[in-house]
Formats: structure tokens, C-alpha cells, sequence
């Protein structure tokens, strides 16, 4: 007959002899798991690997004369031994457990951490830290971006003073959001009288602002920065204006 070890699923050769000794009681020599063998007997091997079982019995102490009972006592078994098992693997331990758990969390926090590196570098406490990751690990801290935060003030298109059939465009950029973040582009669109678009064009900060070199810096919070553009008049009938600031590509 044979029973299986409930905790790793060894299974071990028994003889009846074996199984009335400590009423059935045993204990696992894969993992010294204590159990019950009767409640786990299983009709045949898994595999065909089994070798010889070597069974101990540990010794039990004398009861003294007239206090002799039936049952088996509580600190002794039958230790079973075996060279091979049933291939059922043994149970993660807790620690296996808690490792893997450990990794997984360390993991995800890493992934968080990438994803929003652009954000947490402008933090002040988190700045020089992410900073000096990102250049150990060579990866780039994204800028970030909030089209909405950028207001256009003090918008005007009239004609050119100097030249004909052209036109001079002045606006102001404020920069409302508390991180700096890139010049925007602006697209300007003319218009006629139906409010039809007769002409539209995309500018760089490079081409409107009015000291070009700051278009390599970035837009400072709550600072007022002047754009100026000169463009030629395409139509006669181009009444109306529209200017759109639009996200810079990445």
C-alpha cells in the first residue's frame, strides 16, 4: 500500500504493520511533515522511479503498569524516508512567496517611476534624483506640456507699415502653468468676409519671437514674452484673422 504526503506529494511505500503502529500516524522524510497516512492512501505509484523506502520508528517511553491505552501517543510517529518522490513538486515556501512579491512591487514601481519621470522631475525634492537615474540608466526626462496654461494676450493684425500687401501680427505669450514647458507654435489663419480660410501657415518659435535665441530656452512661469511676425498679404479680401497656438512635436 501507499500513502502521499499532503504537503509535497511524496509518495511512500507502507505496510499495514507500519500503519498500525502509531495509528497512523507518520512523518514525511522529504519535508518532516506530520500527517495522517491512512487519510491519504493513493492504490498505485506516479511514476516508476520509486526506490526502497527505509522506515524508522522512534522509540517510545515504557507506560507505567495498569495505564496501558489503545491509543498511540501524541509525540511519536513512523518517519518515512525515500529516494524519489511522485513528481509532484514541493509548495513555495512563504519566502519564495514574499520574494516574488517584493520583485513584483519593485518592478512596478520602476515602470511608474519611467513613465512619469517628466512630472516627478519637477519636484524639487525628486528633481535631483530623477535626474541622476535617468543619467545612469541614459534614458531622457520628457518635458512637460500644457498647451491649455499658455494664454495669448494682446492680439493684433494690421497692415505692415512699410510694405504693401503685407501684414504685422503682435501678440503676447504668458506661461500660467507653476513648471516651465517648450514655446508653442502658432498657426495663423486669414479669413474673408464668409469666414472662409483663404490662407493658413504654422510658425516656429524661432520665426515669431522677437529675440530668436530664446526660442532654444523655455517658457517660465507667469513671464510675458512678445511675438512679432511679418507676412505677406495673400488676398485682398482677407478681413478676419484666427491664431491657434498648437502643441511643438516632441
Amino acid at each position: 500500500m501507499y500513502t502521499q504526503c499532503p504537503e509535497c506529494l511524496t509518495v511512500f511505500a507502507l505496510t499495514q504493520q507500519q500503519l498500525d503502529a502509531r495509528a497512523g500516524v507518520v512523518r514525511c522524510g522529504q519535508c518532516a511533515a506530520i500527517f495522517q497516512a491512512d487519510e491519504h492512501m493513493v492504490d498505485t505509484l506516479l511514476e516508476n522511479n520509486f526506490e526502497q523506502v527505509e522506515v524508522s520508528l522512534p522509540p517510545t517511553s515504557q507506560a507505567p503498569a495498569g495505564d496501558v491505552g489503545d491509543e498511540a501517543p501524541e509525540d511519536t510517529e513512523t518517519s518515512l524516508t525515500t529516494g524519489s518522490s511522485n513528481g509532484g513538486r514541493r509548495k513555495p515556501g512563504r519566502r519564495l512567496w514574499a520574494f516574488i512579491n517584493f520583485l513584483l512591487l519593485i518592478t512596478l514601481i520602476g515602470q511608474c517611476l519611467y513613465l512619469y519621470r517628466g512630472e516627478l522631475a519637477q519636484q524639487p525634492r525628486l528633481a535631483l534624483w530623477i535626474t541622476e537615474a535617468c543619467e545612469f540608466l541614459g534614458c531622457e526626462i520628457p518635458s512637460p506640456q500644457d498647451i491649455g496654461k499658455i494664454e495669448l494676450i494682446d492680439a493684433e493684425v494690421a497692415p505692415h507699415p512699410k510694405f504693401d500687401k503685407a501684414l504685422r501680427i503682435k501678440a503676447s505669450l504668458v506661461n500660467h502653468a507653476d513648471f516651465v514647458q517648450d514655446y508653442p507654435l502658432m498657426e495663423i489663419s486669414l479669413t474673408n468676409n464668409n469666414g472662409v480660410v483663404i490662407a493658413r501657415r504654422t510658425f516656429s518659435p524661432q520665426e515669431y519671437l522677437e529675440k530668436p535665441r530664446t526660442a532654444v530656452e523655455r517658457m517660465a512661469p507667469n513671464i510675458t514674452v512678445s511675438a512679432l511676425l511679418e507676412i505677406t498679404h495673400p488676398d485682398d479680401s482677407a478681413v478676419g484673422y484666427e491664431i491657434q497656438l498648437l502643441t511643438p512635436p516632441s
